[in-house]
């Protein structure tokens, strides 16, 4: 006998209503509490999926990510820029000591 499952939400709020169920072909149903955190979860991930395809953007996730390896870049190119002054200073210095 087959069975399948779901999460059966009626309020978006923390609320004895919300339920993970397990449904045989039957139709003989098991009930359970669904934790709070996996209803919020997975309103997240339905809304992020709506946004992706009404307006075929990437999730915020992966936008985040994004903001995220680009604030990294702006800094190593920053460094960067730091070690290579520092770097013209020290060579500075170590001319200015072998000419004495």
């Amino acid at each position: 006998m087959e069975e399948f499952s779901y999460i059966n939400i009626v309020d978006l709020d923390e609320s004895p209503g919300n339920k993970l169920v397990t449904e045989s072909m039957t139709g003989n149903r098991k009930f359970c509490k669904c934790p709070h955190n996996l209803v919020e979860k997975v309103i997240t991930i339905i809304d992020e999926q709506n946004l992706r395809q009404k307006y075929q953007e990437e999730p915020k996730a992966l936008r985040k990510s994004d903001e995220e390896l680009k604030g990294l870049k702006t800094q190593n190119e920053a460094m960067m820029k730091m070690m290579t002054n520092i770097q013209e200073k020290l060579d500075d210095l170590q001319r200015t000591n072998i000419r004495k």
